[in-house]
């Protein structure tokens, strides 16, 4: 059973934030200069190579949520499998796959995104040091 203060309240048509969040919310932005203390610190995060990288990573995702807004998602489940021109992917009608074919493709997204982060999330090579040694 939830807890009380989370349960439908008559009155509240929707749901949402509770009337008092709006005041949290401006005392935040009124202790943050409107928010750039938060900013100012996800980007010491962010860019401090000796932090922890889960830390980094929440970091990035927090500023890239916050100033791009997260990504929509999208599947097209009406997609054929195939290729419909030379330089064009094929597609994949996900709705045939079985759960376990959809885990390890999920799986194997997250690897190629996590390789693609940390890529780019990697120090720059010093100047002059082309191959990467010191």
């Amino acid at each position: 059973m939830p807890k009380e203060s989370t349960q439908f309240k008559p009155g509240n048509k929707g749901g949402g934030r509770p009337k008092g969040f709006r005041g949290v919310a401006a005392m935040i932005m009124r202790e943050t200069r409107d928010g750039a203390e938060l900013v100012e610190f996800a980007l010491r995060v962010l860019r401090d190579v000796g932090e922890d990288h889960d830390n980094r990573w929440a970091a990035l995702q927090w500023l890239a949520d916050r100033g791009l807004g997260k990504p929509l998602v999208s599947v097209d489940l009406a997609a054929e499998v195939g290729v419909h021109d030379a330089g064009a992917m094929p597609t994949i009608d996900l709705s045939k796959l079985s759960v376990e074919s959809l885990r390890v493709l999920d799986e194997a997204l997250d690897a190629v995104e996590d390789e693609a982060v940390a890529e780019i999330m990697a120090p720059p090579d010093k100047p002059g040091d082309a191959d990467g040694s010191n």
